[in-house]
């Protein structure tokens, strides 16, 4: 998504920002559903979820570093 042509790279950012945003409030919303559940070990697949929305969400700041990174040199 970054490296769309139609947006400017701040425009582009500020989409995967927003992308991020949305993934970590899913993912602290599907967490305190998870603790009132019994926790990840009783529901495996809905602390798998979660953790991959997470990670989802620190990929997607880390590729707006790195093309921000590269747009410098």
């Amino acid at each position: 998504m970054i490296s769309n042509n139609k947006y400017s790279l701040l425009e582009n950012v500020e989409q995967i920002k927003i992308k991020a945003q949305m993934l970590e409030q899913q993912a602290k919303m599907k967490e305190k559903l998870l603790q009132l559940n019994g926790g990840a070990q009783r529901n495996p697949e809905i602390g798998e979820n979660v953790s991959n929305m997470l990670i989802d969400a620190i990929k997607a700041k880390l590729t707006i570093l790195e093309n921000i990174s590269n747009k410098k040199k």
